[in-house]
């Protein structure tokens, strides 16, 4: 077991948060967040993320799209992340026809939807649920050919996916989210999509003449070159994740295969964002893969897969050294989530959570990152999880 200050500060989970022991002790509600259960495929979903989040101790921290927005599945989210102690941030999610709630689509009036998320910002402000963010999604995935692309598919000539959005109503509706100060996240996959997203920001910004809005790009799995810049430039947080880029028959044949060798080339391009002055904040995107961080550390500076392949790495002058990887799941993501004044690093003064794990991450192979253990999580100054004494 390793006790080190170093290595507390650069084990913490997904976008998760860590405070010294001489830290601050978290305000635990008096009365735990409750939300009636429901049945079926609700709770299903449910029990899912109640037992992914204790498969995986160290989880302290999560943010998830649409839980202000009244659908059931955002509804047990809370349930299940109160009562395991688990702060969040709920994202509004936000269609091109103010739709209100991924689970229903039904378009609402405009100013309903401004006055949702307005209620939702000004109640939701403590240290286990704030609300004030809101996230667009503008295309699909490459695996599908719904990805935006500036150019054909490699595979597939006669398409280049398309946005869900028109660009001039999307950048309409950035400007006007800006200009309420909310955080706006916007899943953005293909490189016409990203583009989209980086010209959505920057207009907001000059019309709106705002400052330090952080707004998120999720995802960014293939850009052009002229592109990478702009996220240091603009201040625009690259919201990835790991193991998207996971190097197995699925991304080599399939995902490679769609966009070509070229674009493939720019594929999650963490190291040239970075390189470039561009933040990262890694996490998971759960339950599209698992909410274990010590495989998205692993792969964040292997770019192989747990066997090791393909040698040397898959576009490996994108791979990020150990410090950098932890810091996208620490202070990176405390920062996109404006939390960095008080989570994301061992400093006096900041909130009392942290986890102790099996080794040192940094004194190992890289490629044995992902056996890590968590012995023991603390929010808050409080003891919410300690493995079993072998």
């Amino acid at each position: 077991m390793f006790l080190s200050l170093i290595l507390f500060c650069y084990v913490m989970l997904m976008a998760g948060w860590w405070i010294s022991t001489r830290g601050n002790a978290r305000q635990f509600p008096p009365v735990k967040l409750r939300i009636v259960p429901f049945t079926g495929a609700e709770e299903a979903f449910s029990a899912e993320l109640e037992q992914s989040l204790r498969n995986v101790p160290g989880v302290e921290f999560s943010s998830d799209g649409a839980v202000l927005s009244g659908n059931v599945q955002a509804r047990q989210t809370v349930n299940v992340t109160a009562r395991l102690n688990n702060p969040l941030t709920g994202e509004v999610f936000w269609s091109k026809d103010y739709q209100a709630s991924v689970n229903d689509p039904r378009p609402i009036p405009r100013e309903v939807a401004h006055d949702a998320i307005e209620a939702a910002r000004k109640k939701y402000t403590s240290d286990w649920l704030s609300g004030g963010v809101v996230k667009m999604m503008i295309d699909g995935v490459i695996e599908s050919h719904t990805a935006a692309m500036l150019e054909p598919y490699t595979d597939d000539p006669t398409t280049k996916g398309k946005l869900f959005w028109e660009p001039d109503k999307y950048k309409a509706a950035v400007a006007e989210l800006d200009k309420r100060g909310l955080q706006l996240f916007t899943h953005a996959i293909g490189d016409y999509a990203v583009r989209t997203a980086l010209d959505a920001y920057e207009n907001a910004e000059n019309v709106n003449h705002t400052q330090d809005r952080r707004p998120r790009i999720e995802h960014i799995e293939t850009i052009t070159a002229a592109d990478i810049p702009r996220f240091g430039k603009l201040g625009v947080i690259a919201s990835m994740q790991p193991l998207h880029a996971y190097p197995d028959e699925d991304t080599l044949r399939v995902w490679a295969g769609n966009v070509g060798s070229d674009r493939a080339s720019r594929a999650w391009v963490w190291n040239s964002i970075a390189k470039s002055g561009g933040r990262l904040a890694f996490g998971s995107d759960w339950n599209v893969v698992t909410l274990n961080a010590w495989e998205g550390l692993q792969m964040a500076v292997t770019r192989q897969t747990t066997e090791g392949k393909p040698e040397g790495g898959w576009m490996p002058e994108q791979r990020v050294t150990l410090a950098q990887a932890v810091e996208g799941y620490t202070l990176g993501a405390a920062y996109a989530g404006r939390r960095e004044k008080t989570e994301g690093s061992i400093e006096p003064g900041k909130l009392a959570d942290l986890i102790i794990v099996s080794q040192n991450i940094f004194e190992i192979d890289p490629h044995t990152i992902a056996q890590t253990k968590v012995l023991k999580t603390i929010v808050g100054g409080r003891v919410v999880y300690k493995a079993d004494a072998k």
